[in-house]
C-alpha cells in the first residue's frame, strides 16, 4: 500500500466484519473459500488526518524497583 500512496493514491485494507458480509462473500468466493480482506485504491479527495501525538515513553512509563 505504501507504493500506491507514494504514487499519490489513497489505499486502505478492509477486513474483519466487512469481509464476512454474506453479500460480498457470495460475490467474490466459491464454495469453501473465505474472503480475508481486500484493498481499495483511489484518488483521495481530502488531505490525510493528522496523527494523534503520542507522549514520550518516559512520561507514561513507571519503573519499579
Amino acid at each position: 500500500m505504501l507504493a500506491v500512496q507514494a504514487l499519490g493514491y489513497g489505499a486502505k485494507l478492509l477486513s474483519g466484519a466487512k469481509a464476512r458480509s454474506p453479500l460480498l462473500t457470495s460475490a467474490f468466493c466459491e464454495a469453501g473459500e473465505t474472503l480475508v480482506g481486500w484493498i481499495t485504491i483511489g484518488t483521495p479527495t481530502l488531505s490525510r488526518r493528522a496523527k494523534h501525538a503520542k507522549p514520550p515513553a518516559r512520561d507514561v512509563l513507571t519503573f519499579w524497583d
